[in-house]
């Protein structure tokens, strides 16, 4: 499969998301270097620090949901994953983790890999049951990813309660 028709699945899948979430009576909107313009995101796969490390804004989340619960404002940063059916495992680059992890540690906001079976894993899920790939990158961007067995996931409903 492509990165464009990675792309195209990914997308429509972060539209069913959205309906989801708000069918469940959360606010969300569309977030991170999806919503820039093509020519941006290609400078940004592109770009390196002086250490050659890729900028970690190409793997910022694809949501911002938010709501009130019981008189708090909660808000949660989606990554939506597209995942094959055939694998028991769920694929995620280390540079997403890395990300994710940033967020929630560093901006205090809790964020969420959402899955299209609905499944749910947080930085942390990733971290305890996360093992690294006996094959190494092989697709998507090329990066290294960890697999987390598939019985791990939360539900999508004890995240994102309606």
């Amino acid at each position: 499969m492509t990165f464009a028709d990675r792309f195209t699945t990914a997308t429509a899948f972060e539209g069913t998301v959205l309906q989801a979430l708000h069918a469940r009576g959360w606010k969300a909107w569309k977030f991170g270097q999806g919503q820039l313009p093509e020519e941006c995101r290609q400078f940004l796969t592109r770009y390196e620090d002086d250490a050659r490390h890729p900028t970690l804004i190409r793997w910022f989340p694809d949501i911002l949901a938010c709501r009130d619960i019981n008189g708090r404002s909660s808000l949660r940063l989606i990554d939506v994953k597209v995942c094959n059916p055939k694998y028991s495992n769920y694929a995620i680059e280390l540079s997403a983790l890395e990300t994710m992890k940033l967020i929630a540690d560093e901006f205090y906001t809790p964020t969420f890999f959402v899955f299209d079976d609905w499944g749910c894993l947080s930085p942390r899920d990733v971290e305890q049951r996360g093992k690294p790939s006996p094959n190494g990158p092989s697709n998507g961007s090329g990066t290294a990813f960890l697999l987390v067995e598939r019985r791990y996931k939360r539900e999508f409903s004890s995240i994102f309660p309606g």
